[in-house]
């Protein structure tokens, strides 16, 4: 009878770990110029103009934090560049796509999360989008950004205040179901399975 309890409450632990695990598979959230609106549309080329413009918009008080960013054909930046990882596509020279990738370790987990889609010299030549319900894991799948030319020359991760790093609670809990496990077994006295 102890080794049937053992191994029933063995396979509720696997089939609760195959539930979280297949809980947290990959999921996109698409965002574009036509489907998505935006909170606004840059009509200036400077970086300099863009901050200012950003800094003019109530949304953002105190200022924002850069959390991410990725200019196209060069390096990630930020505090969470090991986090992310970002792949233009559509073109070699002009993309127009992108998806930002949370590759691993800490995410972005500040309530209000901003993002930025940049092109050089093209109207508009950003869109800012409120992306504060992302869970800072999903894909960010960015499709058909100036198609009549123009391109993304980069993506910025923007929050208010200072860049969070997530407490770790689902691995907390992970912890906490298999030593109950464990226990609830010991004190059963049961023996493990052979």
């Amino acid at each position: 009878m102890n080794d049937l309890l053992y191994r029933i409450l063995s396979k509720c632990f696997l089939g609760a770990l195959l539930a979280l695990a297949m809980g947290t598979e990959a999921r996109a959230l698409l965002i574009n110029p036509t489907t998505t609106p935006s909170m606004m549309e840059f009509s200036v080329t400077s970086e300099a103009q863009i901050i200012a413009a950003i800094n003019n918009n109530p949304v953002f008080n105190p200022d924002p934090v850069l959390a991410y960013k990725q200019n196209f054909g060069e390096s990630d930046e930020g505090p969470f560049a090991s986090s992310y990882t970002t792949t233009f596509s559509n073109s070699t020279s002009d993309p127009s796509n992108a998806t930002i990738d949370y590759i691993g370790g800490s995410f972005i987990s500040n309530p209000e999360k901003y993002l930025l889609v940049k092109d050089g010299n093209h109207t508009p030549t950003g869109y800012l989008y409120n992306i504060s319900l992302w869970d800072g894991m999903e894909d960010l799948v960015l499709e058909n950004f100036w198609p009549q030319g123009g391109a993304i020359s980069h993506v910025s991760i923007l929050t208010r205040g200072s860049a969070q790093v997530p407490d770790g609670g689902a691995t907390l809990m992970l912890l906490g179901i298999g030593l109950m496990s464990v226990l609830t077994i010991r004190r059963l006295g049961l023996p493990p399975t052979r």
